[in-house]
C-alpha cells in the first residue's frame, strides 16, 4: 500500500511447519479533516493480535514500530480508545500517552458506552518506558 500518510504493518511468525503465519497487524492514519473535537495529526489506528499470540510482545512490537514511523514525520502522536480498553491504555503508557479529552465522538468514531478518550504523546526525545 503506497500512501505517505499511512503505515500498515503485519506481524509474521513461523508456524510449526516453518512457514510464516500472520499473527497481527496494525496501522496509522493521518487525520486531516476536522469533524469533531479531535485535532488533526497522526493517529495510531487499531492493533489486532491473534488470540493465541497475545501477551507475547506482538502488540508491543507493532506499536513501537508505528510510534517510530510517526516520530519520523511529526512531534506528537494521538490515538483514541474506549475507556474500558485497559489493555490498550496500559500498552500505550510506555510512550507516555496522556489523556487530552473525553467525548462521545472522536475522529468520526462513535464510542459504545458513550465516551472515548483522546490520548496524546509528545515524541520529542522520547525513550519508551519498560
Amino acid at each position: 500500500m503506497e500512501n505517505p500518510d499511512r503505515c500498515v504493518l503485519v506481524a509474521q511468525c513461523p508456524s510449526q511447519a516453518g512457514d510464516p503465519i500472520i499473527v497481527g497487524w496494525a496501522q496509522t492514519y493521518h487525520h486531516t479533516a476536522v469533524v469533531d473535537a479531535a485535532p488533526t495529526g497522526h493517529y495510531l489506528g487499531g492493533v489486532t493480535v491473534d488470540p493465541s499470540w497475545r501477551r507475547q510482545g506482538v502488540a508491543l512490537a507493532l506499536t513501537a514500530a508505528r510510534v517510530q514511523w510517526v516520530a519520523d514525520r511529526a512531534d506528537e502522536v494521538f490515538y483514541v480508545v474506549n475507556p474500558r480498553n485497559l489493555a490498550s491504555i496500559e500498552l500505550h503508557r510506555r510512550w507516555y500517552f496522556e489523556e487530552v479529552m473525553r467525548s462521545s465522538r472522536l475522529t468520526g468514531i462513535e464510542f459504545s458506552g458513550g465516551v472515548g478518550i483522546l490520548m496524546r504523546a509528545s515524541l520529542a526525545e522520547q525513550v519508551p518506558r519498560r
